[in-house]
């Protein structure tokens, strides 16, 4: 009796056994990893390349400006884009954003700073609110021309480069081209321009920084109504403004002679286009990267001024037979002797560093 209990128990615990047994695969015990799919290899994306593959490991650099892609600068950012992944062999891929795609000056500044944005195009206007000696470039009739101007905006110039040099020291920001971009004309709908006189009560649309609100007012003796200048087309077309200044590269680019009646060559201030890169992004990229950047940018520099200086020929003559009349003011010397007054303002109150104003005489 006790032999056949036995024997029966052993039977039920041997069938226990080939059952689990049999399923125990379908479930694998905590214990055990599981195995990764044989197909997960061939299927790792591109990005995963060894780093010896260049176009994987690509730097990529955002270059940002606020003027549309047809300027002279909006070529040459191209170009240099272009240039520079080519003799990279596409490890560096610079993305030019034009028409202010990363916002307006004060962003772009802003961003640059923190590295957001790498390299930025901007005017020393928007400059001149972190460092003050950028006001020297934006004070009317400060320059006697454009020779004189761009001996002092050279990278290698004795004043102009001290003043990079303080940006770069005190906002982490590097001028890495400093270009030409012609003489400010005023633009005027319903009325020409011969004397400051014609400017009475006048709405004039200027860069918001205090220099060019002096201008506007001190010079030009009209009402200074500062905006972006992604806005002032529209100000123009619905006479929000009554007119704007600006390089005729600037006034072509952005189609102000479609809302413009009267270009006039007052020419009170020699322009310049200033190039920065953060100098997070220097660290970032490395000194073999930077120098090829470099190498693309004094390139193309050699080049840029003579194509503004085309371009603004050309386009003048293309606004003209568009319908808008060329003003040759009769009365400059009324403009001038205003701009001396605040060039003495300035001196006086010490807007700039001691000695900037007989530096830059010097150097005619």
């Amino acid at each position: 009796m006790n032999k056949k209990v036995l024997a029966t128990i052993l039977s039920f615990l041997m069938i226990a056994v080939l059952i689990a047994g049999c399923g125990g695969s379908s479930t694998p015990t905590s214990s055990i990893a599981p195995t990764a799919p044989a197909s997960s290899t061939a299927s790792a994306p591109a990005s995963s390349s060894t780093p010896s593959d260049p176009v994987a490991n690509a730097i990529t650099v955002k270059w940002a400006t606020i003027l549309p892609p047809d300027h002279p600068f909006g070529v040459a950012y191209t170009k240099i884009a272009a240039d520079v992944k080519e003799k990279s062999g596409g490890k560096i891929n610079i993305e030019v954003y034009p028409s202010s795609q990363l916002g307006g000056e004060p962003e772009l500044v802003n961003n640059c700073k923190l590295g957001i944005v790498d390299v930025v195009s901007i005017g020393p206007t928007e400059l001149s609110k972190r460092i003050s000696d950028f006001l020297v470039f934006d004070c009317p009739f400060m320059f006697a021309d454009k020779e004189h101007f761009q001996k002092f905006i050279a990278l290698d110039s004795p004043v102009g480069g001290e003043i990079y040099q303080k940006l770069e020291d005190q906002e982490q920001m590097r001028v890495i081209m400093s270009i030409y971009n012609g003489a400010r004309q005023l633009t005027t709908k319903n009325f020409p321009v011969n004397s400051v006189s014609d400017l009475t009560g006048k709405k004039i649309r200027c860069p918001n920084a205090q220099g060019s609100i002096d201008m506007v007012e001190q010079v030009f003796k009209a009402q200074a109504t500062p905006m972006n200048l992604a806005e002032v087309y529209l100000a123009l077309q619905n006479g929000t403004v009554d007119g704007q200044e600006n390089p005729v590269s600037n006034i072509y680019s952005n189609k102000f002679y479609e809302v413009q009646q009267y270009i006039n060559m007052t020419s009170h201030v020699q322009s310049a286009g200033l190039v920065l890169m953060s100098m997070k992004t220097i660290e970032k990229i490395g000194q073999e990267n930077y120098d090829l950047i470099m190498e693309a940018v004094r390139a193309e520099q050699a080049d840029l001024d003579q194509m503004v200086t085309e371009f603004e020929t050309e386009k003048l003559a293309e606004m003209q037979s568009a319908g808008m009349e060329i003003v040759e003011p009769t009365d400059l010397k009324s403009f001038s002797d205003n701009a001396a007054v605040l060039i003495q303002k300035y001196e006086s109150e010490g807007q700039w560093t001691t000695g900037m104003y007989e530096k830059i005489q010097a150097l005619i």
